[in-house]
């Protein structure tokens, strides 16, 4: 007999299941796939040489011309934060001194 659902303080709610059915399978895709994944694996049986896009990504945006400049514009940004900042606390002082 299955109780009515009724929302409780104490009774955790369970995750909503996702059940995904395919509708149809082709075998022959898949064994394309498997193929393409066989050959990837002959071709570069080192997993160190799967390296070679994430550094070669980073190399790029490091040297890219826009990568100076925004590092360059963080910098002012920063000294214009400190340089009121600064001017605030003397003002403060001040004030705080009469």
């Amino acid at each position: 007999m299955n109780l009515p659902n009724l929302p409780s303080m104490f009774r955790r709610s369970r995750p909503k299941a996702f059940e995904y059915q395919p509708r149809y399978w082709d075998e022959d895709r898949e064994r394309l796939e498997e193929r393409r994944r066989a050959i990837l694996e002959e071709s570069n049986p080192d997993p160190e040489n799967h390296t070679f896009r994430p550094s070669f990504r980073k190399a790029m945006i490091m040297d890219h011309p826009s990568h100076e400049t925004r590092a360059e514009g963080i910098r002012r940004a920063n000294r214009r934060v400190l340089v009121i900042m600064a001017v605030l606390f003397i003002i403060a002082y001040f004030l705080l001194n009469i």
